[in-house]
């Protein structure tokens, strides 16, 4: 699949990261560790063979975690959110309108930023961003709807 990189919202510090989507299908689930900004991020995907992959953690271990499964033919559609100087908070919306999130907090009226990643016609496979002890910023990488095969034919071994 061919990926594009969007645009990356929060701070400068940190580490860059990207999720490695080589061989990947389909995004599958998605874990947040959160208080009171996002401390981290971390990915699962379906490969291409049919196995699962985990991704690596973006960020710090501090937090609670919650995490989201992405049904079969579900897909997320945009991530959107709060930054400073990091990413203090986060949501989540699908292909069919569930939204996961808030996870973390709009804590610093008038010393934060809304962002929202929600390309038109395309579908969000995994993050790029920076990160160390907390997501100082995010992005995402996009493919087009077209190109998502069906987990279902996957795990039947079949490709489309």
């Amino acid at each position: 699949m061919a990926y594009t990189r969007s645009q990356l919202f929060g701070g400068a510090g940190g580490a860059e990261f990207k999720d490695d989507l080589t061989e990947v299908a389909a995004l599958t689930s998605v874990v947040v560790r959160h208080a009171d900004i996002v401390g981290s991020i971390r990915c699962t995907w379906l490969t291409t063979d049919g196995s699962t992959r985990e991704g690596e953690w973006h960020g710090g271990p501090g937090g609670a975690i919650d995490s989201f499964s992405l049904d079969d033919g579900e897909f997320l559609t945009e991530v959107a959110g709060t930054h400073s100087s990091w990413v203090t908070q986060l949501h989540f919306t699908t292909n069919r309108g569930r939204r996961f999130g808030p996870y973390g907090k709009s804590l610093w009226p008038g010393k934060q930023h809304e962002f929202k990643i929600a390309p038109k016609g395309q579908a969000i496979g995994g993050f790029i961003g920076r990160s160390a002890s907390v997501l100082d910023s995010l992005g995402v990488y996009t493919t087009d709807r077209q190109e998502i095969t069906p987990v279902r034919h996957l795990r039947q071994g079949r490709r489309m």
